[in-house]
């Protein structure tokens, strides 16, 4: 299970892999932890396409950005 606790809630990208660790998606977000959260909690609230890539994310890594 992919732990959420460790998420910044900074701005940034976020960045999903599988488990052979390849990028299987890239997404932006102005909280990270927000975002990150909405695809593992609200799993009744997602579409197919969805849910598929949940399924395959191994690993989240986060890039944080600043304020300009």
């Amino acid at each position: 299970m992919i732990d959420l606790q460790n998420i910044p809630t900074s701005p940034g990208c976020y960045i999903y892999r599988n488990s052979v660790g390849e990028i299987i998606y890239i997404g932006k977000a102005i909280n990270l932890k927000k975002r990150v959260s909405q695809y593992f909690k609200r799993d009744n609230a997602l579409g197919p396409k969805t849910k598929a890539l949940v399924s395959q994310v191994a690993s989240i890594e986060t890039k944080t950005v600043g304020k300009p």
